[in-house]
C-alpha cells in the first residue's frame, strides 16, 4: 500500500527545499501520494504529515532579507496579486520600509508569528501546539538532516539525502 504524505509548508522555514527532499530523497511524489500547501491539513486524511519549524527570529530575518531582494531586483511575488489581497499579503513590498526597525513596526503580527497562526487561526499557543504535535514528523530547520533521517526511519525508507 502506498502512503499519502502531506507537507504542512510554512513560509520561510526552508519548505521548498524540504518539499524537494521529501519528493526526491524519500521517494514520495506529488499528486495522490504527496501534497504541500501553505495551509494546515486535515490530519485524518493523510497517512503521513510533516512540517518544518524554524527559530522565529531567524525566520523573521529571512523574510526581511527576502523582501529586500524583491525590492532590489524589482521582483513581485504572484501571491500578492492572485491569491491574497495586497494588504493581506506577507510578501507585500510596502512592509519593507527603509530599515529593519521600520519593517518590524509595519509587518503585521499574524505574519511575524506565522508559525503560530498557521496552526491556530486565533493565535492560541495551546491549540497550535496540539496541532503541530499531530504531524508524523516535526523537522527543526536548524537540524534538518536529522529530522529528515527520522522521517525516513518512520517510513522504513533508506533516504537518498
Amino acid at each position: 500500500m502506498t502512503s499519502t504524505c502531506y507537507f504542512n509548508h510554512m513560509m520561510k522555514t526552508g519548505g521548498r527545499t524540504a518539499s524537494e527532499v521529501i519528493k526526491r530523497g524519500l521517494g514520495l511524489h506529488w499528486g495522490k501520494q504527496f501534497k504541500t500547501a501553505h495551509e494546515m491539513c486535515d490530519f485524518s486524511s493523510w497517512d503521513i504529515t510533516a512540517t518544518v519549524i524554524r527559530e522565529p527570529t531567524s525566520r523573521l530575518l529571512s523574510h526581511y532579507r527576502m523582501l529586500m531582494q524583491h525590492e532590489i531586483f524589482g521582483w513581485r511575488r504572484q501571491a500578492c496579486t492572485s491569491i491574497w489581497d495586497e494588504e493581506d499579503c506577507a510578501d507585500n513590498p510596502s512592509w519593507l520600509g527603509k530599515s529593519l526597525e521600520l519593517f518590524l513596526k509595519k509587518f503585521p503580527d499574524k505574519w511575524k508569528l506565522h508559525q503560530l497562526h498557521f496552526y491556530s487561526e486565533s493565535g492560541d499557543v495551546n491549540e497550535a501546539f496540539n496541532n503541530i504535535a499531530q504531524n508524523t514528523q516535526i523537522i527543526l530547520f536548524e537540524r534538518r538532516t536529522e529530522g529528515f533521517g527520522r522521517l525516513a526511519k518512520k517510513l522504513h525508507i533508506d533516504p537518498a539525502l
